[in-house]
Formats: structure tokens, C-alpha cells, sequence
């Protein structure tokens, strides 16, 4: 299929494809939280930021090429989880079906449709967090524009936590109408709705959503954690064997995310008095962790969803960033260093971290409005120098 245009909602709407049944605009959030960064000691600030609008809106007629890919006449829908489908592409043109023409842009059109109707859709992506705090909340927007147990698409290819987290809201198989991820859907009054998230900013419905939605779980057991990432390929820790064990003598479960059920997950933030984790999927579970509940992100890697997440609920938290790297910044594609990238943490100021967290768990001092991750590294290196 041959794409002349690409259009935000708005123009979607505009052009006739589809009706906004729903559409809310977001204030300014100014933050006067932040995090600290350990063991130096200082108060970043985050700038003020806009949450994205919520949206819904009743498509009367197009297709949905690959989850989150929605096209008609010619017009492409420029909306998808965490960026749009253009960022997509630009960000990992391997992953993203459309792809660049000499006039514009393509989808590929020669497969076997699926058609739906009276349904609202859902896409089942991968990513544990992208999933958690960018697809499952829309079904608290669709609940008030769509009949009780009316079916919910689902398009992709879901796994466990797909299923154990839409039962835990509510949301039953025999509502599903699972759609494999490389089969189109001709979709007839249809409803969409807006991410949970976009742009490293997640929506305020979002956050009420999953706290509110949500009962409970009944365990008072575990009261500090580590999220390991030691079994998983990205982002490796070389030496996190002996940060676990030296955790695991302070009295720290070692938890590894991947293996639990979404239950287990949720119930064992929510319960947590410290949470220390490298960056990762898991910290979308951060939604669920209790007001006084103290979190310290070995950062790896660090983006902003997980900060203004905390921010809205008014819980500072606390980072950790010395550490060295092992680049391979010219063996593989800007797009996948991330992933190959592995670390090596200083253990004595990881030491040094861990006791201050657990020691006050107070807010630093010398408070700066945090620019970028380089910048913060590179002043945290400098006052550790210093000391």
C-alpha cells in the first residue's frame, strides 16, 4: 500500500477517517521533586513537562497493518506507543514495516486480511513496560465508551504477561479476538485510544489506572528487593553476581523478573520498602510501589518515563551511575549498541550507595535541574573526585 500522507490524530479525524469520541488535554506538570544522585549526594530537579493528550477515537473504516500501524486512503496515522510510527522507523528501520519510497512511503498489502467490527483494539508488543504503561491502560478508557464485555482485539503475539495482566483487570480470554502480528485488520467501527505513554512521559490517567484498578495482593514478607538482569543478554552487568551477593548479606531477596508471574511482580513492589534495580522493563512495576517505599535505579541506561512516573506520585528516588563501559561502539549499528553495551560497576561506591539509601533515604542537597544523563554522569564524577 502506497502511503501519500501521514497525519496526526487530529488530521486523522479531519480528513474524515475517524471520530474523536474523547479527547482530553494535560496541563503543565512543574516538578519540584526529582531524584539523587548516590553516593555524591545531589538533587537533580526535572523540568516541567506536558503529558501528551488521552484521546479515543471511533475509526469507521481502515486497516491496521501491523500492530499500531493504522492506515486509510492513503493517509497514515502517525500515533503508536512511546513515539510515533516515523520515530519508529527512524529510531530501527529493521523493526518497522513501513518502509521509505522515492515518493513517500509503503506497506506491504498482498496478505490475508482479518476484519473486525464493534471492537477495540489492542496491541500486544513485546516490551514488558511499553506494554504496561502504553497499552494496557487504554482498556480503563475504553470501559467508558464501549458496552460491558464488549471483544477486545488483541494484535500481535501475546505471551503470559499479556494475559495474567488483562485477567487482573478485569479482562477474560473469551473477550480476546487474538490477531497474529503480521495479519492486517480491516477495521469497522473500531475504537483507539492514546497511549499510555509518549515521549518518556506517561499519562496521569495512566498512573491512576494501574494504582487504582488493581486490588491488592496479601504479602507482608519481603521488604527489600534487587531486580537482577543478570540472566538477561542486554545491558549486562559483568560483575552484578557479586553485587547480588553482597545484597543478599544485607538481607535483600534477589528477584529476576522474567520468571514470575505479572501477580508476583506487582505484589512484590507494592510491598517493597527498598527497591534497588538496574534500568529495565521491570521498572514499570514502580507504578504499583508504596509512597515511603525508597528506589534507587543503577543506571545503565536512563530515560525519563520512570522519573516523571515517581514524580506524579511524589516519591523522590535515587540513582546510581559509576560504573565503566565497554562500548563496541564501532562493531555494531548506532541503533543496537544499547543492547550489546556492557558494564562493569565500581563496588566500593556501589557500597557507598547502598548505605546511604538505607541510612536516610532523604533527598540530597545542592539541587540543579537535571539537562542530560551525560551531563549528570560527568558532575557526579567530578564531586566523587572531589570528596
Amino acid at each position: 500500500m502506497k502511503i501519500t500522507a501521514v497525519c496526526d490524530p487530529i488530521a486523522f479525524a479531519e480528513r474524515g477517517y475517524a471520530v474523536f469520541i474523547h479527547r482530553i488535554e494535560h496541563p503543565a506538570v512543574a516538578s519540584d521533586g526529582g531524584f539523587t544522585d548516590l553516593p555524591s549526594e545531589r538533587f537533580y530537579t526535572l523540568q516541567s513537562y506536558t503529558p501528551a493528550a488521552d484521546y479515543v477515537l471511533r475509526i469507521a473504516s481502515a486497516t491496521i497493518h501491523f500492530p499500531n500501524v493504522v492506515a486509510c486512503g492513503g493517509t497514515l496515522l502517525d500515533a503508536n506507543t512511546a513515539y510515533t510510527n516515523l520515530e519508529h522507523m527512524r529510531q530501527d528501520p529493521e523493526a518497522m514495516p513501513l518502509q521509505r519510497t522515492a515518493n513517500g512511503f509503503a506497506l506491504p498489502d498482498d496478505r490475508t486480511t482479518f476484519t473486525a467490527t464493534n471492537a477495540a483494539y489492542l496491541s500486544a508488543l513485546p516490551n514488558y513496560a511499553a506494554w504496561l504503561l502504553g497499552e494496557l491502560p487504554k482498556i480503563g478508557l475504553y470501559r467508558k465508551f464501549s458496552p460491558p464485555n464488549a471483544p477486545l482485539l488483541l494484535h500481535g503475539t501475546p505471551r503470559d504477561f499479556h494475559f495474567d495482566s488483562l485477567a487482573a483487570y478485569g479482562i477474560t480470554r473469551d473477550q480476546l479476538i487474538l490477531v497474529g502480528a503480521d495479519t492486517p485488520i480491516a477495521a469497522r467501527n473500531v475504537l483507539l485510544a492514546s497511549p499510555g505513554y509518549f515521549h518518556h512521559m506517561p499519562s496521569p490517567a495512566t498512573i491512576e489506572f494501574l494504582r487504582r484498578t488493581m486490588a491488592p495482593a496479601n504479602r507482608e514478607d519481603v521488604r527489600k528487593i534487587y531486580v537482577s538482569r543478570s540472566r538477561i543478554r542486554n545491558r549486562r552487568i559483568r560483575n552484578e553476581t557479586l553485587m547480588e551477593q553482597h545484597l543478599r548479606d544485607r538481607g535483600y531477596e534477589i528477584v529476576f523478573p522474567e520468571s514470575l508471574s505479572f501477580r508476583d511482580q506487582t505484589t512484590l513492589f507494592s510491598r517493597a520498602d527498598v527497591i534497588i534495580a538496574p534500568y529495565g522493563a521491570a521498572l514499570a512495576n514502580l507504578a504499583f510501589v508504596k509512597p515511603d517505599c525508597k528506589v534507587m535505579i543503577v543506571a545503565t541506561k536512563f530515560t525519563l518515563e520512570h522519573a516523571r512516573l515517581l514524580d506524579m506520585r511524589g516519591i523522590p528516588f535515587f540513582l546510581f551511575a559509576i560504573y565503566r563501559r565497554n562500548w563496541l561502539r564501532y562493531l555494531v549499528r548506532r541503533q543496537h549498541r544499547e543492547y550489546v553495551t556492557q558494564y562493569t560497576v565500581d563496588l566500593r561506591r556501589f557500597t557507598e550507595a547502598v548505605d546511604l539509601l538505607e541510612r536516610t533515604g532523604a533527598p540530597g542537597h545542592d539541587g540543579a535541574i537535571f539537562r542530560s544523563f551525560r551531563k549528570l554522569r560527568r558532575d557526579a564524577g567530578q564531586a566523587m573526585r572531589r570528596r
